[in-house]
């Protein structure tokens, strides 16, 4: 990389039969490993440089390490935060089902204190 061997910044070899053979353009892709070499200006490790990446074959970085840990506590997260939704709404669902019932309850009772006050009054509350 810093010029000492070839004023090329990268050279790529590959092992033919007994001998290296070194690729004319390094950056085109290892179709045996599936793999792209890439330049990526960012940062890693908190250090912002140009450094040699590879992605897949349709040009998705492979993430290193940390940033591989990083998505996945994410997605974590993630995922943690919908559950805690999903139970807040089932525990709003459960709370309205158990007012209905309550109310559907006492629309029972009401129904049935009704009727006994129309037996009293001598009245059939199931005759028209």
């Amino acid at each position: 990389p810093d010029g000492h061997l070839s004023k090329r910044p990268l050279r790529l070899f590959e092992l033919k039969g007994a001998r290296y053979v070194e690729f004319a353009d390094p950056m085109s892709p290892l179709e045996s490993l599936g793999l792209k070499p890439v330049w990526w200006d960012g940062e890693y490790a908190q250090y912002p440089a140009r450094y040699l990446r590879f992605t897949d074959l349709e040009g998705n970085l492979l993430l290193t390490g940390q940033e591989l840990a990083a998505q996945t506590r994410l997605e974590a997260d993630q995922a943690r935060a919908e559950a805690h939704q999903a139970k807040a709404e089932a525990d709003q669902a459960k709370a309205e089902a158990d007012q209905a019932k309550a109310e559907a309850e006492e629309a029972i009772a009401r129904a049935a204190r009704l009727a006994e006050q129309l037996r009293q009054a001598g009245l059939d509350p199931e005759q028209p």
